[in-house]
């Protein structure tokens, strides 16, 4: 039965094996800024930023995935329209709930928000290379 120091160490192996030092810097820099959140409450993953990551080529074939294995306003949340942060300038984006249906032409632009949890679920309900690997990943952890 392997330790939890092995585990990590493999997972460090292989990220030094398929990341270049630039890449590695980056992952380790949002690894701890996700420490932070509750990997169950908080919508911090944004779905445009890692699908191609996890080796889907069409944001609708990822859609199919998430709506059938996972619960809106559970795992994901989605939101159409951007707003103001009273707090800081930055923007939020505003929950879907809250939008205003303003009707353009066009489709509007979806944004998907995952926690931290959702998006482990969808990595492990992938059916490619890396949904692959993740679940090999969490079986050797076992």
């Amino acid at each position: 039965m392997m330790t939890l120091d092995n585990n990590h160490n493999e997972l460090l192996d292989i990220l030094r094996s398929e990341l270049t030092g630039h890449e590695q810097q980056l992952f380790i820099t949002g690894f701890a800024a996700y420490l932070q959140y509750d990997s169950r409450k908080d919508f911090v993953i944004n779905l445009d930023e890692v699908y191609t990551w996890l080796g889907f080529t069409r944001k609708d074939s990822v859609k199919k995935l998430y709506t059938k294995h996972l619960t809106e306003n559970v795992h994901y949340q989605v939101f159409r329209q951007l707003a103001e942060n009273p707090l800081g300038g930055q923007f939020l984006l505003r929950p879907k709930a809250e939008q205003k249906d303003e009707h353009r032409g066009g489709s509007n632009k979806e944004h998907i928000l995952m926690t931290i949890h959702g998006f482990k679920q969808l990595c492990m309900a992938a059916n490619t290379d890396k949904g692959r690997r993740v679940r090999e990943y969490y079986i050797s952890m076992e």
